[in-house]
Order: C-alpha cells, then structure tokens, then sequence
C-alpha cells in the first residue's frame, strides 16, 4: 500500500488511522440523530487529531527542508555576486597590464633609440656647440 509505505518512511507506520475503529458507517446512518451528529462529530475530532499527529513530523521536516534550501539559495546568490566583483576586477587588472605593457614598449623603444645613437659613427654623430659666455655685468 502506497499511503502506508508513505508513513512508514516519515516513521508514522504504528499511528492508528481512526477511521479503523468507525466500523460500518451504515451502522451510524441507522443510529438515533443527536447521538449519530454526537459520535460523527466524535469521529470528526478523532479524524483531525490524527491527521495533526500524523502530519505534523511531516510539515516539520518540509520546513527544514525549506530553510536549508533557502541558505542553499542565499549561498549561491553570494557565490554569484563574488562572481561578479571578480569578474570586474580581472577586467580593471587586464587594463591596467595592458597600460603596464604599452608604457614598457614605449621606455624600451627610448632606450634602443638611444643605443642606437651611439653606434653612429664620428661622421653622423652631432657634435656639441659651444654656447659663448656672457658677460655678468
């Protein structure tokens, strides 16, 4: 039985249905009217405290279940945002490499331009200009 392996997995297979102790609902149709509304609403208390007792374990373990998926939830939410700033912060470090990278060039072609000077021979090389003195009058 379906309904019964159900319980027996939430560790409700020994609580007695109340509805197994009504008998014959026939019996309770032939019965007197204020004693049959009397024992109907009997059974009807009986019902409910049953399906109270049976389905509370049952709601507990729901809200157990939903509280960890929200932290579940909330985890990922948190793993996604740190994601993100990541992200954003590998892009501003690509930038600032490719600034690194582009002043590197820029120094390295300086200091080969000034090398290369040197290698001139006497002829092409320019030769200094004496600047006359001033008088400090």
């Amino acid at each position: 039985n379906r309904s019964s392996s159900c319980l027996s997995e939430i560790g409700l297979d020994s609580v007695p249905c109340p509805l197994s102790y009504c008998g014959s609902w026939h019996h309770l149709a032939t019965t007197s009217g204020s004693f049959r509304e009397s024992l109907l609403n009997i059974r009807t208390n009986q019902v409910n405290n049953w399906l109270v007792t049976t389905l509370e374990p049952l709601v507990l373990q729901i809200r157990d279940h939903k509280e960890m998926m929200e932290k579940r939830l909330n985890n990922l939410q948190k793993i996604g945002q740190s994601r993100n700033t990541l992200q954003f912060r590998i892009v501003e470090l690509q930038d600032q490499y490719t600034e690194a990278a582009r002043q590197l060039t820029s120094l390295r072609n300086m200091a080969n331009r000034l090398n290369n000077s040197e290698l001139l021979d006497k002829e092409k090389r320019p030769r200094p200009r004496l600047v006359p003195r001033q008088n400090a009058s």
